[in-house]
């Protein structure tokens, strides 16, 4: 379909009914695939605008198991009257500028709420925006967009809640060094100055996987149980607030049982990855803000062995305010090495507990601090700690090879395999404890992005995610 929108909806009125639905759709407007005579020829190009456009409250209705390709925009959100949208098991793919978005830089009624949960957002594989001129026109229509940034969420004031949800590059073997602008548009998984929940997503080579403005004051962001894999940022505390006065400002962020992974070793991209990178003017605390809540951040941080040259677990960009990061005393001293200290502050080194057996994260990805105990000395990615290297091809069909570290005097080990969309478990397969890789067949796997966890006696300890052609 190639229209300025193909599906107009409007319930500023009369809000959604619970029989109200958009599913099994395909919104497409790819140009090659126009007949003649209107086949695309030329380099003007022309897609549609915006897939879907909403105003008002859709909360009750079903948006779920719709295919949005090939436009400017996925799905915009327009301010008039309470906007309220829930998005369900959907794919994005090549929406240039934004999957999902909500126009201008307006805060809405404290009730509008965005929620996308068990999607999959495939950002543009091109090395440039298409070359027409409605990308000039769509960002300036109102909608706070840049000319050379592709967005998977722009929710920007909107309260918004993203769970299982899958934001990547899938073709990355064009990067040499981490700084992914030299090659593409830049590519960010959700900006957002209102992120209420961003729960066991997955953000794979992305510039930024998550781009927070967090406003003076605020507490209420909750980032637990993600994976961020070689992105150049993972999770990037934006400016927000006017430099002129960069000391005012305060906020809390709560993150952990998040996993932040270089992803790819030094002599296969140069460069340096970023864990959590603050170059806000606030001063940033990391922690839980709920009263009487448990401090203890429990990410993992994986710099593969690279130090501060291939990696920065937490990077503080201004030297005029702080980033106070939680955790425990041994995993503290592991991360002291690998921060830009004393911009960093890590408060754990000193009278904070040691991290030792059973402190698990809960959720289903599988990710933060490993569920064995952290050694006391040694980098995360060296100490004789379980291992699990990315399968290498990746994307790729027939079999993976799969490499991977057992301590010694393990006694089993086992790779579990799921289906990212969904969190299906696909296979069980034992390894063996003194081995260093495995060859898993995936005959009858279609085509798509899952998950391989290593399980060391009975305790999963590490997550890589695998693409499937």
């Amino acid at each position: 379909m190639h229209n300025y929108q193909s599906l107009a909806m409007n319930f500023v009125t009369v809000p959604a009914h619970n029989t109200d639905f958009v599913k099994n759709c395909r919104f497409d407007s790819d140009p090659a695939l126009l007949k003649a005579p209107y086949k695309a020829t030329g380099s003007d190009y022309w897609f549609s605008q915006q897939h879907v456009s909403l105003r008002g409250d859709a909360g009750l209705l079903t948006f779920a198991a719709n295919s949005l390709q090939h436009a400017m925009l996925g799905i915009a959100l327009l301010k008039d009257g309470l906007p309220v949208l829930k998005v369900d098991s959907c794919q994005f793919g090549e929406l240039y500028l934004a999957g999902i978005v909500f126009n201008d830089d307006y805060h809405p009624d404290p009730n509008a709420r965005l929620t996308v949960q068990n999607s999959h957002f495939t950002f543009p594989a091109g090395t440039a925006l298409p070359p027409t001129s409605q990308v000039a026109l769509t960002v300036g229509s109102s909608f706070t967009l840049n000319t050379n940034e592709t967005v998977g969420l722009a929710p920007l004031f909107m309260p918004t809640v993203v769970t299982n949800t899958v934001f990547e590059q899938p073709s990355t073997a064009l990067y040499n060094t981490f700084h992914y602008t030299d090659y593409r548009p830049r590519q960010v998984g959700i900006a957002s100055h209102k992120l209420t929940q961003a729960f066991d997503n997955t953000f794979q080579g992305l510039a930024i996987g998550i781009a927070h403005r967090l406003r003076d004051g605020d507490t209420n962001t909750e980032v637990r149980g993600n994976g961020f894999t070689a992105c150049e940022k993972g999770y990037d505390l934006v400016p927000v607030e006017p430099a002129s006065n960069p000391a005012t400002p305060t906020g809390t962020a709560y993150l952990s049982c998040n996993s932040f992974v270089r992803g790819v070793n030094a002599a296969t991209r140069s460069g340096v990855s970023y864990g959590i990178y603050n170059e806000s003017y606030s001063k940033v605390t990391l922690a839980n803000p709920a009263p009487g809540g448990d401090l203890i951040l429990k990410n993992l941080f994986d710099d593969m062995g690279t130090g501060t040259a291939g990696f920065y677990a937490l990077y503080n960009a201004n030297s005029s305010t702080s980033l106070t990061y939680y955790s425990y005393n041994n995993y503290s001293q592991q991360l002291l090495p690998l921060t830009n200290a004393p911009r960093v502050q890590l408060s754990g080194i000193g009278p904070a507990p040691n991290y030792v057996n059973g402190t698990a994260c809960v959720g289903i990805s599988l990710n933060g601090l490993q569920r064995t105990a952290v050694p006391t000395t040694g980098s995360p990615a060296t100490a004789d700690a379980p291992q699990l290297e990315q399968n290498a091809p990746n994307p790729t069909q027939g079999t993976a090879s799969i490499a991977y570290h057992v301590p010694k005097g393990a006694q089993t080990a086992s790779l579990l395999v799921r289906r990212g969309l969904d969190g299906r478990l696909m296979t069980s397969l034992p390894v063996g404890v003194a081995a260093s890789h495995c060859e898993m067949k995936l005959a009858g796997y279609p085509a798509g992005t899952y998950f391989y966890t290593l399980v060391v006696d009975g305790l999963p300890v590490a997550t890589r995610r695998l693409v499937v052609e």
